[in-house]
């Protein structure tokens, strides 16, 4: 099984760490772990293959796991990734899918092309109508994202790190966030915006002020994912400068259902 970054022996770090040395994304995963234990963070998870070439990523939301497959393993190793009793979102290499898919049962919601795109940062302006959001904000954060995108990704403890918001007379119209952050490499996520006020660029506007913060922080790149079919967002963070680093499959699996009595 996935164990917690906190119980990899000395050897497991290192091998992994060797095996992620060229895959930045999934490298900065890793790195921001065991960054976070310093801080009695423990929300990562990892398995390593044992044939060596590969390895699964978990990190836990609130009420969503992800899990990423990396490199060559075997179907019962890939179908660890399926044992989250929570709400899933597999992001996978698109030969692991074959081998996968007849273990989804019903809990398969869809199965999408996803894209990694990334880009440098350089001369940054800060949004003035961009607010950061910090801890304290986490209630109103919380209900924006119950009301509006109850299945996303979101925890409190991202909001220890630069996450920002637009705002219309008080109320939250769009966010974005960071999802994991090491050395001069981000990785931001949480881009959503309220259905009435979509189309008038906020994720783009918040692309670029996020860009900003962590440019006065000394971070270099930006990372970030999404899917092929959701073309406004791929508009919006190509109009940011983003470019395509990688792409994989991202499968969304609802909930395990609890046996019957």
């Amino acid at each position: 099984m996935l164990r917690p970054t906190s119980a990899l022996s000395s050897h497991d770090r290192q091998w992994l760490g060797s095996f992620l040395r060229d895959k930045p994304l999934f490298r900065l995963y890793f790195e921001a772990a065991l960054a976070d234990l310093d801080k009695g963070i423990d929300n990562r998870s990892a398995y390593l293959g044992q044939d060596r070439a590969g390895a699964l990523l978990g990190i836990a939301f609130d009420q969503l796991v992800v899990i990423t497959a990396i490199g060559q393993l075997r179907p019962e190793e890939l179908a660890l990734g399926l044992t989250a009793p929570s709400a899933t979102e597999l992001h996978i290499e698109p030969d692991h899918e074959a081998v996968l898919r007849p273990r989804f049962g019903n809990r398969l919601i869809e199965a999408r092309d996803m894209r990694i795109y990334g880009r440098a940062l350089a001369t940054e302006a800060a949004d003035p109508d961009a607010r950061r959001l910090g801890i304290e904000d986490a209630p109103v954060v919380t209900r924006f994202m119950e009301e509006h995108y109850p299945r996303n990704a979101f925890s409190e403890w991202m909001l220890t790190m630069p996450f920002a918001a637009l705002l219309h007379k008080g109320d939250i119209v769009a966010t974005a966030g960071t999802i994991a952050r090491h050395a001069d490499i981000a990785l931001i996520g949480d881009f959503l915006t309220r259905p009435d006020q979509r189309g008038r660029g906020h994720a783009r506007r918040l692309a670029h002020h996020l860009g900003w913060v962590f440019a006065q922080e000394g971070v270099r790149t930006l990372v970030l994912a999404t899917t092929a079919d959701n073309a406004a967002a791929c508009r919006a963070y190509e109009a940011a400068g983003f470019r395509i680093l990688e792409t994989r499959r991202q499968i969304d699996l609802g909930p395990e259902a609890p046996e019957a009595n």
